[in-house]
């Protein structure tokens, strides 16, 4: 059975970190909902605890502006996913570990 970690339900803004404890977890970052211009990226916290560090692939930052999905190896951390403009807008957005 795979582990899901919610990062956003039918969000309008930033949601709050989530913790990951298991090491080097293979996820798929996925999300959907009603965009309505919005961005949705993938962060992670950074070592002093403090600062929020954006993801990135081989492109540039993990952002999407429509329903997506992109595979991601992350090591243990907190993660969230952020919401940047938009109007009208209900996200959802999830990890999930690939098994």
């Amino acid at each position: 059975m795979s582990e899901r970690y919610t990062l956003l339900s039918a969000a309008s803004a930033t949601g709050a970190g989530v913790s990951i404890n298991s090491p080097a977890s293979n996820c798929i970052f996925s999300v959907a909902g009603t965009f309505g211009g919005a961005s949705v990226g993938l962060q992670m916290l950074g070592p002093d605890g403090v600062t929020w560090i954006t993801l990135k692939d081989q492109v540039g930052a993990i952002e999407f502006t429509s329903a997506d999905a992109i595979f991601v190896s992350l090591p243990i951390g907190t993660y969230r996913a952020t919401v940047t403009g938009g109007t009208g807008v209900s996200l959802y957005a999830q990890l999930a570990r690939a098994s």
